[in-house]
Formats: C-alpha cells, sequence, structure tokens
C-alpha cells in the first residue's frame, strides 16, 4: 500500500496530465471525458497542490526521523555525586568513563567528546567512579565539566 506521500504525489501528477492533454482519453473500460476552461485549470491548480502536499508530507516525515545526533550533559552526575572522569581509581581516564555514563545513566550510544573540569576535590566536591562505584575526595579528584553523548 503506497503511503500517503507518494498516492498524494501520484494522483496530483496525474491531475496535470489530464489539465495538460484536456482530457478526452479512453483507457480501456475507462472514458475521460473532454475538459475545458475552468475545469482544465482547477485540475493543474488541485493537481500542482497535491504534488506540493506530498513533496512536504515527505520532508516532514524524514525531517522528524532523523532529530539531533547529539546531546550535551553539564555536570554530569552519577549515583548522587559528580561523575569521576576515570573508569577505576586513578587509571583508564577519559572516554571509557564517558561512554559508560552515556550508555548506562542516559541510555544514549556512546561519547562524542568531554570536557575535563580539574580538582574539583580541592574545591571540596566528591566524585563517583562509574567502574567501582568508589567516592573520590582528594584534592586531584576530575570530573566532567561536560559529555557530549551520540544518539
Amino acid at each position: 500500500m503506497p503511503t500517503l506521500d507518494v498516492a498524494s504525489f501520484v494522483l496530483g501528477g496525474a491531475l496535470v496530465l489530464l489539465a495538460g492533454l484536456g482530457g478526452g482519453l479512453t483507457i480501456r473500460e475507462l472514458h475521460i471525458p473532454t475538459m475545458h476552461g475552468p475545469m482544465r485549470a482547477a485540475s493543474l491548480i488541485f493537481g500542482i497542490a497535491l504534488i506540493g502536499t506530498g513533496i512536504w508530507i515527505n520532508q516532514r516525515s524524514s525531517a522528524g526521523s532523523v532529530g539531533p545526533t547529539e546531546e550535551t550533559f553539564y555536570s554530569p552526575m552519577y549515583r548522587g555525586e559528580r561523575l569521576d572522569i576515570c573508569f577505576t581509581f586513578a587509571d583508564d581516564c577519559g572516554m571509557r568513563a564517558a561512554d559508560r555514563w552515556c550508555r548506562a545513566e542516559k541510555h544514549l550510544g556512546m561519547a562524542a567528546d568531554f570536557e575535563v573540569d580539574s580538582n574539583l576535590g580541592a574545591r571540596g566536591i566528591k566524585t563517583k567512579i562509574i567502574g567501582s562505584d568508589q567516592i573520590c575526595s582528594a584534592d586531584y579528584c576530575t570530573g566532567y565539566k561536560q559529555i557530549i553523548c551520540k544518539k
């Protein structure tokens, strides 16, 4: 079964064709009478409107399905604390923790990029390590200023 955009486009094209030919066609048992003046103009205008509607429906349905491909999260939290940049304590730092957070916490694909927020511990901010659930409260504990997740 054709979609609404295809049906609109085909019907509009048929009306434009009939307006151009002026009718007077017989195809097997189908007889289309000759059209004059106002009827031809109405067929042409309505046909063009249907073609435009079909194109508009197609573009709207295509644009709506894509949506944004990335989403940015500022000062990401993990289980009540700022997310630490390391996957395990002082090891495997950077992208792996961000990837895990995007998948586990936001149900998105993976991290596209991130920005570091250094020495959170020195400012009295604890971080939580996503790979071990440990808390880091030392001066050197570092989190993310932002994480950009891909959808």
